[in-house]
């Protein structure tokens, strides 16, 4: 499984500290790091926030599958 986890800066707090939101959006394994960094600059154009990080994540599952 593959996902986009996108980190936005949200705003500030009242001691000026930044505030942070996750999203994670899951995409096909056949998701490349360039459909991610074009995916990123799209919603990060839209958005009321702005991308502080994002990260192509990969799941695998390890053991017994029961």
């Amino acid at each position: 499984m593959k996902r986009v986890v996108i980190t936005w800066l949200a705003g500030y707090d009242e001691s000026n500290r930044p505030i942070f939101r996750r999203q994670t959006i899951n995409v096909p394994e056949m998701f490349e790091e360039s459909n991610a960094q074009n995916l990123v600059e799209l919603l990060d154009k839209y958005s009321k926030y702005s991308c502080e990080s994002a990260q192509v994540v990969i799941t695998k599952t390890v053991g017994d599958e029961r």
